[in-house]
C-alpha cells in the first residue's frame, strides 16, 4: 500500500467511525501504539496511564471533529493535535508543579511556642485594608475565593479560567500587595 492510499484508507476508516463501531475499533487499533509511544516520557510524579488516557479522549475528539471536505488527510490532522495536547499536558504539569510547590523561601517560619497567639488585627481590619488596595474587580474576586481558603487550582476550576490566567493574576495580586505600603506598614511589619 503506497502512502497516499494509506492516507485515503485511513480519511475513509475516519468518516466511518462516526457511525460504524468496527470502524472505529479498526482505526483506534491503526494508532494505538503511536498513542501508547506519545505517552511516555511522562514525569515520575504523573502516571503514563493518565497521559494515554488524556491522548486517547484527543484522539476520539479528532475523530469526531474531521472534516473530510478540508484538505488535510485524518492521519496528518490527529498526529498534529496529538503532539500539541502531549505538549500541552507538558507544560500544564510544569506549570502546577512550579505554581503548587512552595519553595522554601515561601513556606512559613513555625511559631514560637511561648508567643501570643491573639490577632494583631481583626478581619474587619483586614478587609479594610485589602479593600483599599488598588485591585482590579476580577483580581478582588479571585483573591476574595482565595482568602476563604480555597486552592488556586481550584478557584480556576470554579470560575472556568485557565490556570495561567488565574496564576497570572495571582502574580500580579503578589506584586501588588509587595508595592502597595499601607500593606506593607500592617503586614510585613
Amino acid at each position: 500500500m503506497t502512502k497516499e492510499e494509506r492516507y485515503q484508507y485511513l480519511d475513509k476508516l475516519a468518516v466511518e467511525a462516526k457511525t460504524d463501531a468496527s470502524a472505529k475499533e479498526e482505526i483506534c487499533r491503526h494508532f494505538k501504539k503511536y498513542i501508547h509511544r506519545l505517552s511516555y516520557g511522562s514525569y515520575e510524579d504523573w502516571s503514563r496511564e493518565d497521559a494515554e488516557q488524556d491522548l486517547w479522549v484527543c484522539f476520539l475528539e479528532c475523530l469526531l471533529s474531521f472534516d473530510p471536505s478540508k484538505d488535510i488527510h485524518f492521519i496528518k490532522y490527529v498526529m498534529k493535535r496529538l503532539k500539541w495536547s502531549r505538549l500541552n499536558m507538558t507544560r500544564e504539569r510544569e506549570l502546577e508543579k512550579k505554581i503548587f510547590s512552595p519553595s522554601m523561601s515561601e513556606i512559613p517560619d513555625v511559631p514560637d511556642a511561648n508567643a501570643s497567639m491573639e490577632p494583631v488585627l481583626n478581619e474587619k481590619e483586614v478587609q479594610t485594608i485589602i479593600a483599599s488596595c488598588p485591585l482590579t474587580d476580577t483580581q478582588r474576586k479571585l483573591f476574595s475565593r482565595r482568602m476563604e481558603g480555597k486552592e488556586w487550582r481550584d478557584i480556576a476550576r470554579e470560575n472556568n479560567l485557565s490556570f495561567s490566567v488565574v496564576y497570572r493574576h495571582a502574580r500580579n495580586i503578589r506584586s501588588i500587595f509587595k508595592n502597595y505600603d499601607e500593606f506593607q506598614q500592617t503586614f510585613a511589619s
